[in-house]
């Protein structure tokens, strides 16, 4: 108890000197601990900077995680990530037009290098390097173009030789004495738009306009070549036709084909009126005979609906479809019976 009552009487004696030494300990800590304690996020890693250990350790990156260090050095952190950046350039054409390209493309920092590329060239490497970069080779790739062929469908052209342009400085261009390529990745370059002077950008659009129309013309013309051989060809097989059924064109055959035209008449859609007079039951127009009843052959009789005398002939109008007598002249008419009111059948 009197070890313990000793101790008491210690801290009675001390109390001041111990709360502040304890203020003192947690001022250093909430001073000490934000800077020494740190923390590299999801796809980052942390390049520091040692003031007494000789400046920026590029053999050693930091990885995702928790990680202390001395509270005087820097932790710089970077995103290996692969990113995408957006940028409008300026360039000329091979005929000297000032073009404006915007142009979208993919690059990537290398995590193992991370610390070289923070001492050579430091945080703004985008705007330090990448952009330049990009700017130089397309400056060269749309100089080997001519402006219409940047405002046309080739600009697959221009991104390959873009392309590379890149790849060949990203082997032979320098970081540090490191190749490019293992410092930076640059990759998929996409123009996205090209704007020419307002003039020049018209006068292309009417000559692709013309072009397309003298296409149209050619077209047609082909398509009328091809209708006259069409049509050449028709009239070559209705003359063979012709030749050919011109000699067999016999009473038999016109008697089938009339047959055949008056089935056809009968199973189509819609009312028909149709004269049947001529021999074989056949309709007035394709009488077979072309020409009168031959003689011995009797007449035949004038179906109901048809004047009486009406011959059937080869063709409507011809001297052999019209009355072989005279109509009764109108005088001769019967008159028809009108029959008397009641009021006249009255006495």
């Amino acid at each position: 108890m009197k070890r313990f009552g000793g101790f008491g009487a210690f801290l009675d004696r001390n109390a001041m000197r111990i709360t502040v030494a304890m203020a003192g300990v947690f001022l250093l800590l909430v001073a000490v601990v934000p800077n020494a304690v740190f923390a590299v996020g999801s796809g980052e890693v942390g390049v520091i900077w040692s003031r007494f250990g000789g400046g920026t350790r590029i053999d050693r990156v930091f990885r995702e995680g928790t990680h202390v260090k001395w509270p005087w050095d820097i932790i710089t952190i970077y995103n290996v990530r692969t990113q995408t950046d957006t940028h409008t350039y300026q360039a000329l054409s091979s005929e000297g037009v000032q073009v404006t390209a915007e142009v979208t493309y993919r690059y990537q920092v290398q995590a193992p290098d991370a610390g070289l590329l923070h001492k050579e060239v430091g945080p703004d490497y985008l705007n330090v390097v990448v952009r330049p970069e990009v700017g130089a080779a397309l400056r060269s790739a749309i100089g080997s173009f001519t402006a219409e062929i940047l405002y046309s469908n080739r600009r697959d052209e221009v991104q390959d030789r873009i392309e590379t342009i890149i790849e060949t400085w990203s082997t032979q261009g320098r970081i540090g004495g490191v190749p490019v390529v293992r410092v930076i990745s640059l990759q998929d370059v996409l123009i996205r738009g090209v704007i020419l002077p307002t003039a020049l950008q018209a006068a292309i659009e009417r000559k692709m306009i013309e072009n397309e129309l003298s296409q149209e013309f050619v077209f047609r013309l082909q398509r009328e070549r091809l209708e006259a051989e069409r049509k050449r060809i028709e009239a070559a097989g209705i003359r063979d036709f012709q030749q050919i059924v011109g000699g067999n064109l016999t009473e038999q055959y016109l008697r089938w084909r009339g047959i055949d035209a008056t089935l056809h008449l009968a199973q189509s859609p819609g009312s028909r009126l149709v004269i049947i007079g001529g021999r074989d039951g056949l309709p007035v127009i394709l009488n077979p005979s072309g020409g009168p009843e031959p003689a011995g052959t009797d007449a035949p009789a004038a179906p109901p609906g048809v004047l009486p005398g009406l011959v059937p002939g080869p063709r409507i109008g011809s001297p052999s479809s019209l009355p072989s007598r005279p109509l009764p002249p109108m005088g001769e008419l019967p008159q028809p019976m009108i029959a008397p009111r009641d009021d006249q059948s009255r006495p």
